[in-house]
């Protein structure tokens, strides 16, 4: 139920998705999606935290630069490298959900469990000496992601490596760490 929810989103935009096409897709009946979630809403919402969460731990190679790229390598819609065109797809539906309170809610705890993860990435280069103390893990998020989602979510162009790196690199000079060493 939960992938078909995500399916219609991307078919069909938020405006249009209903729950009986949800259910219809998922081969139950449409008063079982009611019961459970009530609103189409509240299912989105489920089928964001269900299958969009990030990993409960954040890689730790011992190497700043390296950690933050296994985190956004692995890093759930919307700002999963390679396979673009769902994520995308569903990142741009959700703009139109932004005023559906459960929506919101889901897709605030998903930036928040990123957030998170980033947060232990930086405080585990600042016990390496690769970050200076009181380096921001929100700004360096922002930085990381926010480039990536423009790129890729509002002018729709794929990322290249170049690109990646240095978005990589431009945030973690913003937050204070020294530039890469070059081999």
């Amino acid at each position: 139920m939960l992938e078909a929810t995500l399916d219609e989103l991307v078919d069909r935009g938020y405006s249009a998705m209903t729950i009986q096409g949800i259910a219809s897709r998922a081969g139950v009946n449409k008063t079982s999606l009611y019961r459970r979630w009530g609103t189409k809403g509240a299912l989105l919402a489920d089928a964001l935290l269900a299958t969009s969460a990030p990993p409960a731990d954040p890689p730790d190679t011992g190497d700043v630069r390296t950690d933050l790229v296994g985190l956004w390598m692995i890093a759930p819609a919307p700002v999963r490298i390679g396979e673009l065109s769902r994520p995308v797809a569903v990142s741009r539906a959700l703009a139109a959900a932004a005023d559906d309170p459960d929506v919101s809610a889901a897709h605030q705890a998903l930036w928040g469990r990123r957030l998170a993860l980033v947060k232990v990435i930086v405080d585990r280069a600042v016990q390496r000496g690769q970050l200076p103390a009181g380096a921001d893990p929100a700004l360096l998020m922002d930085l990381l992601f926010g480039p990536f989602l423009a790129r890729v979510v509002n002018r729709g162009e794929a990322p290249t490596a170049t690109f990646l790196k240095q978005t990589l690199e431009s945030a973690l000079h913003a937050v204070g760490a020294r530039p890469a060493a070059t081999r």
